[in-house]
């Protein structure tokens, strides 16, 4: 797929639409992304863009379970959206975020185009919108600018209003990078280990992790600090690493609440 805008849309018959090329040139909007051939979990396409003179190369994993129609890309089994070259999660999702207690401590919503990170008892706290492709506006509820996300496909700064940096975050692999400088000093690092946990490390030593302990058949996640003690649950979850910076030292709450939101955003598992 190639092309210079990569906004998609949901048609009714199950094709996934947008402006995309085969082989040679562009295609219309509009036309269906085959994936006939495409294994479960594979790469179905490398996607280059070009916004602002930056150019971002990336691929694109569709998790296919079935199909529906002669190769096209069922829309109910969709879980990417194309926006900027980036590949967000999709609209809906929701993570909620209790303390060991089982008390509502955050909850961050997707919608279509924004992120709300809330509060226990439902109160805003910040709000995500897209502004442009890779970036995201960050406000408060009574519209104060926070911060702006803006990057590519596999890293980004969050700044705040004057510029200032405050956050770096760069995956690399299995890898997510969080750091308050631009080398990466010193960054406290989310580590994938295997198919049911993520760890949180910093100078190359773990001090917390979420792990998938399904119960009656659902999933539900722990976060567990150094000493074993669950510090946050999370019930009928996929395994996500974003609760994990909920863990991170000298992180203030709001840049915490923008790193976990942009995450989440963005679809890094």
């Amino acid at each position: 797929m190639r092309g210079v805008d990569h906004h998609c849309r949901h048609c009714a018959d199950g094709e996934a639409a947008g402006p995309h090329s085969g082989p040679y040139e562009l295609a219309p909007v509009g036309s269906a992304v085959r994936t006939s051939e495409a294994a479960p979990g594979g790469v179905v396409g490398i996607m280059t863009t070009e916004h602002e003179q930056e150019k971002v190369v990336s691929s694109y994993r569709i998790p296919i379970a079935a199909r529906r129609g002669p190769g096209i890309l069922s829309a109910a089994l969709v879980s990417l959206c194309l926006w900027g070259g980036l590949a967000l999660a999709a609209p809906g999702e929701r993570l909620e975020i209790a303390d060991g207690a089982g008390s509502p401590v955050l909850v961050l919503a997707l919608e279509a185009d924004r992120v709300t990170v809330s509060d226990g008892v439902g109160a805003p706290l910040l709000v995500g919108a897209r502004a442009a492709p890779g970036r995201t506006d960050y406000r408060r509820p009574d519209g104060t600018a926070f911060a702006a996300a803006k990057g590519d496909a596999e890293a980004f700064k969050l700044s705040a209003p004057d510029g200032r940096l405050l956050r770096k975050v760069k995956r690399d692999g299995d890898r997510i990078k969080i750091a308050d400088n631009a080398e990466n000093a010193g960054a406290a690092v989310l580590r994938r280990r295997g198919e049911d946990k993520w760890e949180v490390e910093l100078e190359q030593a773990s001090f917390g992790k979420v792990k998938d302990y399904p119960a009656d058949g659902r999933s539900r996640l722990k976060v567990k600090d150094r000493e074993g003690e669950t510090r946050y649950t999370l019930a009928a979850t996929p395994l996500t690493p974003v609760p994990l910076v909920l863990l991170i030292p000298d992180l203030p709450p709001g840049e915490a609440q923008a790193v976990m939101a942009e995450i989440l955003l963005r679809g890094w598992r």
